[in-house]
């Protein structure tokens, strides 16, 4: 059923073209005089008119009809605005149309705007947009501007805006959240019965659930979800390495750059890796991801982390369990951070960092802790507690959820952003390991996204880890039992490796300084 709003007027009276912006919108290329697809629904045409004064002060009238018409169930969402019967009472041979639209999921509020301009010279105007809507469920389609400026030759006769031009809804059906609720819970008993992890694979025909706790959407995104038992065969542990930094050998190159440093003096001493490098350092582990987020600020006399591959772990990193791969880690001053304590972006915003401890016991533990602030010593005094009692652990820092995604920015990176995003979920009985890669680093989850899935999981706590570019899988290839739709071909070409698919726009993979490790004993 349509809605259908009050118009409000926005008379213009420059001679120079004026079109309204939509914060986050994106430029459509216009597409003319489309004839509209006869299967797909058309919400009927609406009239406007209003009297207007010309840039002479002489009263004018403005005369259109306006339909839409969208393709439903299907991705992209398509809507085609059509602007019919186009009249102004004074003197005209052109008309430029700005059009402004924005498509909103109900369910999480999510919202895409688009905008574009175009020129007719003759009576209709056509403008065909595109929606991703990887989001299935309802959606809320609006018009949230229209301007039409009059010209002729080069000079502006006059000009109209229209406000909450028309309102209506669309559908996309994606698949059935059941079903993939099933898909996860049938692989998570197999791998509690065989102690063999799983790996489901999302794209073609398997979406993405989310539960929101009020109703339940999929997402059609690339992704894996990888269920790791924290017990293998009922008899082993496994265990969590880090990739830690040794000062020696090759990975004392960027100690011994001076560049290597930012403004405020803090070394940039921690080598950057590839998955498929990070994988072979830490001795072809079941899997290695990608772990804190790193300092991205500006190194000394031009430099970054992109031209001399050096940076360094944000929050805590460390690792006291020396017989790993690389010993454990080995950070100074504060043998828990690398260096700062904090997220810090390359503007030098800094926003208060949450932890993952690892405790590795007879029965291993994972827990979550919050940061309250900048200042907040709990993690490190947490860090303290475990270390004098005598455990082996690991701790990694990111954004804690749900807290991070329930309260406002600021929050390490956007939240709001859609990017392929990682995060590592204990279930609430410490059996097994949720870890989720997904999304493509422009359409992709963002935040919520992501809380939504490990609420559906049943998981009372996650880190989301460093995303974008950064976030990335190396797996053993026959490690897992596989579910889904089938594994895309590897990014890595080392053999028996697995890499899952390269999101970043250079086409490239991301090299970081952080990256954790699981393996058998």
């Amino acid at each position: 059923m349509l809605k259908h709003v009050t118009l409000a007027f926005l008379i213009l009276f420059s001679s120079q073209f004026s079109f309204a912006k939509v914060n986050s919108a994106e430029t459509a290329s216009p597409v003319s005089n489309a004839e509209p697809r006869v299967n797909w629904p058309c919400w009927g045409s609406k009239s406007y008119s209003e009297r207007i004064k010309d840039r002479d002060g002489k009263w004018q009238t403005v005369s259109l009809n306006t339909d839409l018409c969208d393709r439903r169930d299907a991705r992209p969402l398509i809507i085609d605005v059509y602007l019919k019967k186009i009249s102004y009472t004074g003197s005209w041979n052109e008309v430029t149309v700005g059009i402004f639209i924005k498509a909103t999921h109900k369910l999480t509020g999510h919202s895409k705007a688009l905008n574009a301009r175009g020129v007719t010279g003759n009576k209709e105007f056509t403008q065909r947009f595109e929606f991703p809507a990887i989001r299935s469920g309802d959606y809320d389609i609006e018009i949230t501007y229209l301007n039409l400026n009059f010209r002729k030759g080069q000079k502006g006769t006059g000009s109209i805006q229209v406000k909450g031009a028309r309102e209506g809804n669309a559908f996309i059906e994606g698949a059935n959240p059941r079903a993939m609720w099933d898909l996860i819970q049938n692989a998570r008993a197999e791998t509690l019965t065989n102690g063999k992890p799983s790996h489901i694979v999302f794209g073609h025909q398997y979406e993405v659930p989310m539960n929101t706790g009020k109703g339940t959407y999929t997402m059609a995104i690339p992704g894996n979800l990888l269920i790791v038992p924290l017990m293998h065969h009922s008899s082993v542990n496994i265990i969590p390495h880090l990739l830690g930094d040794t000062h020696q050998g090759e990975a004392a190159r960027c100690e011994g750059m001076q560049n290597a440093r930012t403004s405020d003096g803090t070394l940039e001493q921690a080598e950057l890796y590839t998955p498929q490098q990070a994988w072979l350092k830490l001795d072809k582990p079941l899997v290695a991801f990608n772990a804190n987020y790193f300092d991205v600020r500006p190194q000394m006399n031009g430099t970054t982390w992109q031209t001399n591959l050096c940076s360094v772990p944000l929050g805590i990193y460390y690792d006291n369990d020396a017989i790993g791969p690389t010993g454990g880690t080995h950070n100074s001053p504060n043998k828990y951070f690398p260096g700062p304590e904090y997220f810090i972006s390359d503007d030098n915003t800094r926003v208060a960092l949450d932890a993952l401890f690892w405790i590795q016991d007879f029965n291993p533990t994972i827990e979550i802790n919050y940061s309250k602030s900048l200042a907040d010593p709990a993690i490190q005094h947490r860090a303290n507690e475990i270390e004098q009692s005598g455990h082996k652990f690991l701790a990694i820092s990111g954004a804690g959820l749900p807290n991070r995604a329930l309260t406002p920015e600021p929050a390490p990176d956007s939240g709001e952003s859609d990017t392929t995003r990682l995060v590592i979920a204990p279930d609430k009985n410490d059996n097994v390991l949720y870890i989720f890669e997904g999304g493509g680093y422009r359409d992709g989850v963002n935040r919520n996204d992501l809380y939504w899935l490990t609420y559906g999981l049943g998981v009372p706590d996650a880190l989301e880890l460093d995303g974008g570019g950064s976030a990335a899988l190396a797996v053993d290839s026959n490690a897992f039992n596989l579910a889904g739709d089938n594994r895309p071909s590897s990014s890595c070409n080392e053999p028996g490796l697995w890499c899952s698919s390269i999101t970043q726009p250079d086409g490239k993979h991301r090299p970081v300084p952080s990256w954790i490790g699981l393996a058998l004993p």
